[in-house]
């Protein structure tokens, strides 16, 4: 896998902030809160830019005994697609 350089937590509360910060490659966005029809701006203007966005689906519960629920893993993929995201 290519290394991915420096990255950060992205939200819609520091989403100013994050777009102007110097030297960052990727950054990783809570897969729950986006939706693949509208992305917000500035994801949007990150990708454009040439950032890596990678989502990350934090309700699937993969560390319990209980497989992953069918409906999350596919809307994960959806996101990982729309974002162009080499990993999740």
């Amino acid at each position: 896998m290519a290394r991915l350089g420096t990255g950060i937590g992205w939200r819609p509360e520091i989403a100013d902030v994050v777009e102007s910060m110097p030297g960052i490659e990727w950054v990783e966005a809570v897969s729950e809160n986006l939706c693949p029809g509208h992305l917000p701006d500035s994801l949007l203007r990150l990708r454009e830019r040439g950032v890596t966005v990678v989502p990350h689906g934090v309700s699937l519960g993969l560390g319990g005994a209980e497989r992953p629920d069918a409906g999350r893993l596919a809307a994960l993929a959806e996101r990982a697609q729309v974002l162009g995201s080499p990993l999740v």
